[in-house]
């Protein structure tokens, strides 16, 4: 295992993360990949798709109805209105 150190991100940047519960309302493994599951969650202000490489650790049908924590970082993908869900489960 790798324990290399990663870069840290100044406060500025930070302070642009929002962090965010959000319910699992489905989820699915991903055919292309092993690794990854398709959760759609609802964070009280809409539903988001998130990608996450937690299939190794989580059956999808055990998430649905689970709360979770993610982080919204604004203003970095045309797909998502200007927003991107990272899940923060690992």
């Amino acid at each position: 295992m790798d324990f290399t150190h990663e870069e840290e991100i100044d406060f500025d940047t930070f302070c642009k993360v929002e962090l965010r519960v959000a319910e699992v309302r489905a989820c699915e493994n991903l055919k292309e990949s092993k690794k990854l599951l398709h959760l759609t969650v609802f964070d009280g202000e809409r539903e988001r798709c998130i990608l996450s490489g937690i299939a190794k650790w989580f059956k999808p049908e055990d998430l649905i109805g689970k709360k979770d924590r993610h982080c919204v970082q604004s203003g970095t993908s045309p797909h998502d209105e200007g927003q991107v869900c990272i899940s923060a489960r690992a």
